[in-house]
């Protein structure tokens, strides 16, 4: 009897061995992993008190003030504020959570690092994680690049406007055969596509750096018929029919951006007279249901290539064409479309085929 007793006592201390050293062994391999993430990571309790610092941490409040140091459960958050006052934010930001309200990651610049952090907070019932994750390098580049685009929209819009306005009275004193004038209709055929292109830029800045105002109710089938009515002499010249399938009787009212929208059919519309031949038909179809409107374009163009869809809303691509040339304009049309669509919380797709002509569709929510 003693020694089955003492046989288990062995295998129990066997046991708690093997389970100690597997839990030391998990420890070692998170500590090396939390070593390896450059995030500045701090472990806080419900009252404040720090129970973990990863060593990104640790070292960027060592280089905040170099003669202090902080160790676990030694301090509060919001003493950190003595090292850098994002700290201090942070903790105010922690007292709001304690009090039931949900935090989203926000943004923090440090005056005293100059460094930008991006701050999510995860809480449990008895702690809080803070992951300030460095973001420095990315709102450099977005200064400079709103720096580049104050440039452009100023000082480039001047001297293009000179320059069309004086080859604009060249080109009235020149005969009609005078070879001159082919040079100054280069000269204006450039500086209009320059002109354009500068415009298309600052419309893409202007949609990624401001939300759109989705506050007014509109009546979508008089959107859908504006649409149409500016596109009507588009496809006349081409002798084109449009061909269209609207089920929007007693649609209820919709809140949206009225001119946005417009746009978006008729890009999608002015795409497919584009890329349709003569004598063509081009069908537009828009319907609803309990949650969604729906519009779709169809075609009878060139299609496009399976292997070229994933792409054609990238800002700037221009997909090629079934001869191998590129297509016409500046790539920004459909990224366009897509952006506010889904600034709208909706979603567009597409279906083509070579040869066989392309359909777009997109869907808005009706609440």
């Amino acid at each position: 009897m003693v020694n089955t007793t003492q046989s288990q006592t062995a295998e129990e201390i066997t046991l708690s061995a093997a389970v100690f050293e597997q839990l030391r062994e998990r420890n070692r391999h998170f500590d090396t992993v939390l070593r390896a993430i450059p995030d500045l990571i701090i472990g806080v309790d419900v009252g404040g008190h720090i129970t973990f610092l990863s060593q990104a941490a640790a070292a960027y409040v060592r280089s905040s003030e170099k003669d202090s140091a902080v160790s676990p459960g030694e301090t509060t958050l919001g003493s950190l504020t003595r090292f850098d006052p994002v700290f201090g934010e942070i903790a105010a930001r922690l007292l709001s959570l304690a009090d039931g309200a949900q935090i989203d990651p926000f943004e923090l610049r440090s005056e005293v690092t100059k460094r930008d952090f991006l701050v999510t907070i995860s809480a449990t019932d008895e702690a809080y994680v803070v992951v300030m994750r460095d973001i420095s390098s990315l709102r450099d580049l977005s200064r400079f690049k709103d720096e580049i685009m104050k440039l452009a929209s100023h000082d480039l819009r001047s001297p293009l406007a000179l320059i069309i306005g004086y080859a604009s009275l060249i080109a009235l004193d020149l005969p009609a055969e005078s070879p001159q004038q082919d040079y100054v209709n280069s000269i204006l055929q450039a500086t209009e596509r320059m002109t354009g292109l500068l415009d298309a830029v600052m419309t893409v800045e202007q949609l990624r750096s401001s939300p759109l105002e989705l506050n007014s109710e509109a009546n979508f089938p008089e959107v859908v018929h504006e649409a149409l009515n500016n596109l009507h002499g588009l496809a006349e010249q081409k002798s084109q029919t449009l061909d269209t399938g609207l089920a929007l009787d007693d649609m209820p009212p919709i809140t949206i951006n009225r001119m946005m929208i417009r746009e978006v059919i008729e890009n999608l519309l002015g795409n497919a007279v584009k890329y349709s031949g003569a004598g063509s038909t081009i069908w537009l179809k828009a319907w609803y249901d309990a949650e969604k409107v729906y519009v779709t374009v169809r075609d009878q163009g060139f299609g496009i290539a399976a292997e070229q869809i994933p792409r054609i809303f990238e800002a700037f691509y221009r997909g090629k064409q079934p001869g191998g040339q590129k297509s016409d304009g500046r790539g920004l049309g459909l990224w366009l479309v897509k952006t506010i669509v889904q600034r709208h919380k909706g979603d567009i797709w597409v279906e083509s085929e070579v040869g066989k002509g392309s359909l777009f569709g997109f869907w808005l929510p009706l609440r």
